[in-house]
């Protein structure tokens, strides 16, 4: 993978992480509700996240190939939702660092 395809892919992670950490805050409740719709305009932004995470896999993908990219695009947004999770909601255990590790490993042979 190019230094800009791994780019791609990391902003495309970063994208949908942060359209899954803002669904699950207005899930939750946890956002201020200052306007009327703000549930409809959170869910707006998520989605528009998503759109612009899907066009920058996209760029990746014209770059590298699916079996290389897809796999290390959802394995950054799992650990960047795991940062999020032991940020934010819990401490991790060690089932859960095992699974990061074996996911880096995964992609280190992955892109080697």
């Amino acid at each position: 993978m190019t230094f800009v395809s791994i780019l791609f892919v990391f902003i495309s992670s970063v994208c949908a992480a942060s359209a899954s950490v803002l669904l699950r805050l207005d899930g939750t409740g946890a956002l201020p509700n200052h306007f009327l719709f703000a549930n409809v305009a959170f869910k707006i932004v998520a989605l528009g996240a998503y759109g612009v995470g899907f066009l920058f896999y996209m760029l990746a993908l014209a770059k590298t190939e699916v079996r290389i990219a897809y796999p290390v695009m959802v394995s950054m947004t799992v650990i960047q939702l795991f940062i999020w999770s032991a940020i934010m909601e819990s401490t991790p255990d060690f089932k859960a660092l095992a699974g990061i590790f074996f996911i880096l490993t995964g992609i280190f042979l992955t892109v080697r």
